[in-house]
């Protein structure tokens, strides 16, 4: 009997440090992404105001490029945060947390 107690108690306990472990995880992967589109939003921004200022062909292929990693980074966190929600065990947590999918950027505008 003791030892089904033993048992049932390391289980309960996995369980627990399963649930921290992957609670952690969304919650920096979710923070992460929320930054990421922070970043790719100033940048757009900036873009668009040297647009309107006016650029040389120099410095609009550099802003571009700027503009296209933002988009890039922001998307790679969106996918890992996605992933981490969509699978055992942080969809148990995403479900009891009510956490909704981070949408991806496409060109102007987000797709799901």
């Amino acid at each position: 009997m003791v030892f089904i107690a033993v048992i049932v108690g390391l289980i309960i306990l996995a369980a627990i440090v399963a649930y921290v472990v992957s609670y952690n995880g969304i919650s920096r992967l979710r923070k992460q992404t929320e930054e990421a589109l922070a970043t790719m939003e100033s940048v757009r921004r900036t873009y668009e105001s040297k647009q309107a200022e006016g650029m040389t062909e120099e410095e609009k292929k550099k802003e571009d490029q700027d503009l296209e990693y933002a988009v890039r980074y922001f998307n790679g966190c969106a996918r890992s945060y996605n992933q981490r929600i969509e699978t055992f065990p942080g969809n148990l947590i995403a479900d009891m947390l009510h956490l909704p999918p981070a949408k991806l950027y496409a060109g102007n505008d987000f797709e799901q």
